[in-house]
């Protein structure tokens, strides 16, 4: 074979396998761009899909929060209902009746107020009952409007005249949680509306309206004064 047949093999020889090297080159680029087109593609589906996600489990956590609400308010109005059955029945009318006249024979002398010492059996029943509804208030099962709408006045009066005997009592048991929840309801109750803590006038006042018999609160229903000066109805 002659000198410029092998030099023309040798250079057709060296193009082929450059254009073979770019081919491949040029194959290895396309392929590396698809694949990171598909990867980008791949974490749009998985971005897409982590916000569906995300989205359906707000909606989740949002309808349970709703069927919560709708169960706290259901359990509320069934506690509430009770409560106030039982505070209203006969046993709580006749355990208010004796613990504002025991308060009367005992502790308002000459018109003025003393400090309670001792806290009687129909006191201690109240006593128990706020108790248990400062807890289911403290504890959120209870709103404290709806209680202190119900409650409040006779909260802030109760406590008010019976903290000596009470404090007396933490000290004698040595036990300074005891009637603490009940406390905790005379807290939210004065700051409720401003009403702020009674005067010793307005427990004075408290008083004489709750320790009348039912026949003197008839009578004073349907006497000819003008409403302003009737007594007004109170929430004990």
């Amino acid at each position: 074979m002659d000198l410029d047949l092998l030099t023309v093999l040798i250079a057709v020889g060296g193009m082929a396998t450059g254009v073979g090297a770019i081919w491949a080159a040029w194959v290895a680029r396309r392929q590396l761009r698809a694949h990171a087109e598909f990867v980008e593609e791949q974490n749009v589906l998985m971005r897409r899909q982590t916000e569906l996600t995300a989205q359906s489990v707000a909606a989740q956590l949002k309808s349970l929060q709703l069927r919560d609400e709708r169960e706290r308010i259901r359990l509320e109005v069934s506690v509430m209902s009770q409560l106030w059955e039982e505070w209203t029945g006969p046993i709580f009318q006749r355990y208010r009746r004796a613990s504002f006249q025991y308060f009367l024979d005992h502790y308002l002398v000459d018109g003025q107020l003393r400090e309670p010492q001792y806290i009687d059996g129909a006191t201690r029943a109240l006593f128990n009952f706020y108790s248990e509804l400062g807890y289911l208030t403290r504890t959120g099962v209870l709103r404290a409007e709806r209680v202190l709408d119900l409650h409040g006045n006779s909260i802030r009066h109760g406590w008010a005249l019976w903290r000596p005997a009470a404090m007396r009592e933490r000290e004698m048991w040595s036990d300074p949680a005891r009637y603490a929840d009940f406390e905790y309801l005379y807290g939210l109750a004065v700051k409720y509306r401003d009403r702020g803590e009674p005067s010793q006038e307005e427990l004075l006042l408290f008083l004489r309206k709750q320790g009348r018999t039912e026949e003197e609160m008839l009578a004073a229903a349907e006497s000819p004064l003008p409403a302003r000066e009737r007594a007004a109805p109170t929430d004990s």
